[in-house]
């Protein structure tokens, strides 16, 4: 590691400004049901990185994030639950392509569906499950700019997002 380089952008002051904000409803359909529906705008702060040998700075301005969802929530005295249904955009991901020395900015795009539900067996008993079911891509980079390594890239799930998750 370059000290020199790494330590003086480390602490170098930087300035951001954004805002971050949710338009959202709920509708009571009777005693047990509601349908609800929710949209966010927002940002993820910038941020520096450095190449593997940790001498080389990218600069990454503020990343946009969008959120929208509906759903459906049931509240009854057997069973509760939700399904939602929901898109999540997350614009100029910061991804180190292979062992180069380039952070490329890439675009994830997340559609998907979220439950939850409980079965109330006994007053001291239940029985819960959730999960997520998704379709998560990364967009937004050409192959000129990831040269061979566009197909791993472009099109892939992004690192650590699965695509099923399932709790009991």
């Amino acid at each position: 590691i370059n000290p020199d380089t790494w330590a003086g952008n480390l602490y170098q002051h930087r300035s951001f400004n954004a805002a971050a904000w949710t338009l959202g409803g709920n509708y009571k359909l009777n005693k047990n049901n509601a349908v609800y529906a929710r949209y966010a705008s927002g940002f993820d702060f910038g941020r520096r990185m450095w190449d593997h040998w940790g001498s080389r700075v990218t600069d990454i301005e503020l990343a946009k994030l969008a959120f929208s969802e509906i759903g459906f929530r049931h509240n009854g005295d057997v069973v509760s639950g939700a399904i939602t249904a929901f898109r999540s955009v997350n614009k100029s991901v910061p991804t180190a392509v292979g062992f180069v020395n380039e952070v490329v900015l890439l675009d994830n795009v997340a559609v998907g569906v979220e439950f939850q539900g409980t079965v109330y067996v006994s007053p001291n008993f239940n029985i819960g499950a959730s999960g997520v079911i998704m379709n998560s891509k990364l967009t937004g980079a050409s192959g000129e700019e990831l040269g061979e390594d566009a197909e791993a890239v472009v099109g892939k799930i992004a690192t650590r997002t699965p695509n099923i998750q399932l709790r009991l």
